[in-house]
């Protein structure tokens, strides 16, 4: 690999990537957890409030973090979705 600032940048992304992936894989595990209480419990995968939460807490995030927030809902969207199918 070179030695260039733009070298270092890259790799910096490719951590931040790695880090990212793993939060995801971390949070299908609990996903995973989360489903198999509600199943003993009887209760229904879908939260249509707690979805309601994370949407709004979602868009707080990407407000603090200076991001869109169409972009966050649009990562989060796709997170929540898989979510509920490791919860069924």
């Amino acid at each position: 690999m070179e030695n260039t600032p733009i070298a270092h940048l890259r790799n910096i992304i490719d951590n931040l990537d790695d880090e990212i992936i793993a939060a995801i894989a971390k949070r299908h595990q609990v996903s995973k957890q989360i489903g198999e209480y509600k199943k003993r419990h009887g209760i229904d995968v879908l939260d249509k409030s707690r979805e309601q939460m994370l949407h709004d807490y979602h868009v707080q995030l990407s407000k603090k973090y200076n991001i869109s927030a169409q972009f966050v809902e649009t990562i989060f969207d796709l997170i929540v979705s898989q979510s509920r199918s490791i919860q069924n």
